[in-house]
């Protein structure tokens, strides 16, 4: 069985599983970095019909044309995921969902988040987003579901002529949200003796020409939008300048320039962090920025 008729015969045999109360369909799911996935969209009818689960259908393709599922299997299978987690039922969720397009109810939830500009020219059409260097400010709704998970809604064009704001009112916002949000600098050191299995009593003092490293991040996701918080950075910063390397969307750490030899260096850290550490969807550049503390501004490291 081709791929196509896969997908249509797995929407086909979910409408038949779940009935007549559920629309059923195969979506094209937008994802940053340009990966993007098939799925296959499930939603109640009704009051619900604003909430929707949609299940990444590659692996279960995967799994029958090794020969390891029929499709019968892969129906159950599929069937035992959109069963198994209840984060469409939550009705923080739904909550959210039905109130996203009015401001009174969500501007307390709106946060920015940093992507690649490049990476993301065709996801960000129709998404709200401000240029940023060679980044992109998307806006986002944040909400704690039941079992204290986060729930995302990105900000649309549709949505913000909705809200009756400019897009300046809603990046204002996003920022003083920010603010708010529990960003930190961390010393390295710190972070990784919180690593579980980590056995040391006492971090040591730090060795004679060790690069020093500060973690910046919100503890929560898509930290790396903590650079937003300038006078968080100035502050931090004490009038020395800093190379930053963006680890990943959910966080930045900061290097002292007097620590870090050149950009070439700071660029090779970044890059090794990416290819070992990051899947490519969290990935945000492939290179260091600098923070000038003078200019009190942040650039690209050419």
């Amino acid at each position: 069985m081709k791929y196509g008729e896969f997908q249509e015969a797995v929407v086909k045999e979910l409408q038949r599983y779940f009935g007549e109360g559920w629309e059923v369909s195969f979506v094209r799911v937008p994802k940053s970095n340009g990966k993007d996935y098939d799925g296959v969209r499930i939603m109640e009818k009704g009051e619900r019909q604003h909430v929707a689960r949609i299940v990444n259908l590659a692996t279960f393709y995967t799994l029958y044309g090794m020969g390891k599922a029929d499709m019968p299997e892969c129906i159950r299978l599929v069937c035992k995921e959109l069963e198994g987690d209840k984060v469409w039922e939550s009705e923080a969720l739904i909550r959210m969902a039905g109130k996203a397009s009015d401001w009174d109810s969500v501007r307390g939830k709106i946060y920015p988040v940093l992507i690649s500009a490049s990476r993301n020219r065709e996801y960000l059409k129709g998404m709200v987003h401000t240029d940023l260097l060679d980044l992109s400010v998307r806006y986002i709704m944040r909400e704690k579901l039941d079992d204290e998970r986060d729930s995302i809604i990105g900000v649309t064009e549709a949505m913000l002529e909705n809200y009756g704001i400019s897009r300046e009112e809603l990046h204002r916002k996003a920022i003083a949200n920010l603010k708010q949000d529990g960003y930190h600098f961390w010393r390295i050191e710190d972070i990784v003796k919180e690593t579980p299995g980590f056995e040391w009593d006492e971090i040591p003092e730090r060795p004679e020409g060790m690069v020093r490293m500060y973690v910046l991040t919100n503890g929560k996701s898509y930290g790396a939008a903590g650079i937003l918080h300038r006078e968080m950075v100035r502050d931090f910063a004490q009038g020395k300048d800093y190379y930053i390397l963006p680890s990943s969307i959910h966080e930045t750490i900061f290097v002292p320039a007097e620590d870090a030899g050149s950009g070439k260096k700071m660029d090779a850290i970044v890059a090794e962090i990416n290819e070992q550490e990051v899947a490519e969807e969290e990935r945000l550049a492939d290179h260091s920025y600098y923070y000038d503390a003078a200019a009190d501004e942040i650039r690209i490291c050419v």
